[in-house]
């Protein structure tokens, strides 16, 4: 499974985008600030530019895999491997306050915000389940 956020609107709050599984569109996402950061960027100067709990995971390809999140309580996708940064899931929110990093659903968007964020996961997370059950590889793309 493939599955590939594209960062349209970026503000001084949040980054405002597009989730697409194999290319079809799914839904909308909202992340922290983009500041530019790429996977292939040397680490010290990822951690130069990032600043905690504030800062969108540097653009590249990342594996997903289905893990308990102690901070949700429950399974939920989490991206691999993503310098200097631990704990990146794909889970329910609606502004930038609620990302610390993370990945954001939603099935409407602001420009600062995504709604009906519960329904978006409702959609989403079974076609992940699916996929990770029958083994099959799954990884996003942030451009």
């Amino acid at each position: 499974m493939q599955i590939l956020v594209k960062r349209e609107w970026l503000s001084d709050e949040c980054s405002v985008g597009e989730l697409y599984i194999n290319n079809v569109f799914e839904c909308f996402t909202l992340e922290d600030k983009d500041r530019g950061l790429t996977q292939s960027m040397p680490l010290a100067e990822i951690q130069k530019l990032k600043q905690y709990g504030k800062t969108a995971i540097p653009k590249g390809r990342y594996p997903v895999v289905i893990q308990y999140s102690e901070a949700h309580g429950k399974d939920l996708p989490t991206l691999r491997n993503v310098p200097d940064y631990g704990g990146v899931e794909i889970h329910c929110g609606n502004t930038a306050v609620d990302t610390l990093g993370c990945i954001l659903l939603g099935q409407m968007r602001t420009r600062t915000s995504v709604l009906s964020s519960v329904k978006a996961f409702e959609v989403f997370f079974p076609k992940l389940q699916a996929a990770f059950k029958n083994n099959e590889p799954i990884f996003i793309t942030i451009q």
